[in-house]
């Protein structure tokens, strides 16, 4: 097959939002099909070991240069003191007047519309790329990847110019949110429904997407449309063997985004915190350390408990130097959420996190129990997951757990951890890629068919 993936995350690009894209283009190819993608210009390289096969065509497109000014400008007021200053900002937090919070609407809001203009600029930019570059080529597949926007824009121009005979619709991510404001709500929403109705194909990394993107068009229109799950998997093999923390100091990492409070770390602090009062662990034998963008939120949520003493700001972290973090301490922690209006968030670093090795703690927030995230925790015995809609039993659980392996960690010298390494290894990006490309084989071969 020739097949197309539109992506404007894409390797070298150092975002978790990279590697799903990246690999399908990898396996795809290895598989013996011709693939070319269409990709944006890295803002952040992810200086790590993987190459890709000169066979696989990647055109890069940038922005429009009165879009790289406004990113340069934006950019350049960003402060990079605001983990260094969070304690004393919650310290004197004062409590919001209704002006002040209008005004951050009005600062959210802005901030959306920027995003939005971004990506409707990069797939004009695309579109441009397309008409003069590759107006001769007809692809068997194009398959777009969202998020952001713009992948799913050109995809859908892909489609739409009769350039490519299906569209494969990649989603990592639903395109509504019930955190945006109701008008750039309104633009999702309608992009969605449109590619739910114009896609030959739609694949979504969990069952719960998969119910949102129902509950959005409907039950009868959905059922008319191919939806299929393709999990988000890991890249590399495992190390069975894992790298030891070799210090008598149980260490906790999480590597990632808040994403302002929608995921909560709250529950593991109050345990550590209650375990510490009663003298079952000491103070100076655990760590918590982090990387990433939501420094000032973590402190946060770490001060509401008393143990900001404990937390180990890394800051933001290249790629490869977050995975060499993890790689260095003992357990690994997954935030999620799960609520009514949102299921299926298992992002792409949960699956990261299986290649590492190591125990997994994953706290979802939200008012639904029993999260898809909750069950492959259990079904891999990959560790212990705690749910905020069941705190009062959880939170005793998260406890007896943690001083369990403490134990083991201080008496022994290891922890404790038998996961399910068969199951484990069906999330391999390569056995992933073998289901994309039945799904995309199968449309191929209906459509011969009923040519024939």
């Amino acid at each position: 097959m020739n097949i197309l993936i539109c992506s404007k995350l894409f390797f070298p690009e150092n975002e978790i939002g990279a590697i799903r894209p990246t690999n399908f283009a990898k396996y795809l190819n290895a598989m013996g099909h011709s693939v070319t993608v269409l990709t944006g210009v890295p803002k952040s390289l992810f200086l790590g070991s993987q190459q890709l096969n000169d066979s696989i065509h990647i055109e890069r497109v940038d922005h429009s240069g009165f879009a790289l000014k406004l990113i340069s400008g934006v950019e350049n007021r960003i402060s990079n003191r605001e983990s260094q200053l969070a304690l004393s900002r919650i310290q004197s937090q004062k409590k919001q007047t209704i002006i002040n919070r209008l005004y951050q609407k009005f600062k959210s809001f802005r901030l959306e519309m920027y995003n939005l203009y971004l990506e409707i600029d990069w797939f004009l930019q695309a579109k441009g790329v397309i008409n003069k570059k590759m107006g001769d080529i007809t692809y068997d597949i194009v398959l777009s990847s969202f998020g952001p926007l713009g992948s799913h824009l050109i995809g859908r121009f892909v489609k739409k110019s009769k350039r490519a005979n299906f569209w494969v619709a990649d989603l990592r991510d639903i395109m509504h949110n019930e955190e945006y404001s109701k008008v750039i709500n309104l633009i999702y929403l309608y992009f969605e429904k449109e590619m739910i109705k114009k896609a030959d194909s739609i694949t979504v990394i969990s069952n719960g997407l998969r119910e949102v993107l129902e509950r959005t068009v409907g039950q009868q229109k959905f059922r008319s449309k191919n939806v299929s799950v393709v999990h988000n998997g890991y890249e590399n093999e495992i190390e069975t063997i894992r790298a030891k923390n070799n210090s008598n100091i149980l260490k906790i990492a999480y590597t990632g985004s808040l994403y302002s409070g929608k995921r909560d770390m709250s529950l593991l602090f109050e345990a550590i915190k209650e375990l510490v009062h009663e003298k079952k662990i000491e103070r100076n034998k655990v760590e918590i350390h982090y990387a990433g963008t939501s420094s000032s939120d973590l402190y946060e949520q770490a001060y509401s408990h008393g143990i900001q003493d404990m937390v180990h700001d890394h800051g933001y972290l290249l790629r490869f130097q977050a995975i060499e973090l993890q790689n260095s301490c003992d357990f690994l922690v997954v935030l999620s959420w799960n609520t009514r209006k949102e299921q299926g968030i298992l992002s792409g670093k949960f699956f990261e996190y299986l290649q590492a090795f190591k125990p997994i703690i994953a706290i979802i927030n939200g008012d639904l129990k029993d999260s898809e995230l909750t069950k492959m925790v259990k079904d891999l015995n990959l560790g212990i997951a705690c749910e905020y809609v069941r705190k009062d039993i959880d939170l005793l659980l998260l406890k007896g757990y943690l001083v369990n392996q403490y134990n083991n960690k201080i008496l022994e010298g290891n922890i404790v951890f038998n996961p399910n390494l068969e199951q484990i290894k069906e999330f391999h990006y390569q056995k992933i890629s073998h289901k994309l490309e039945k799904i995309c084989q199968d449309m191929t071969l209906k459509s011969n068919l009923l040519r024939g």
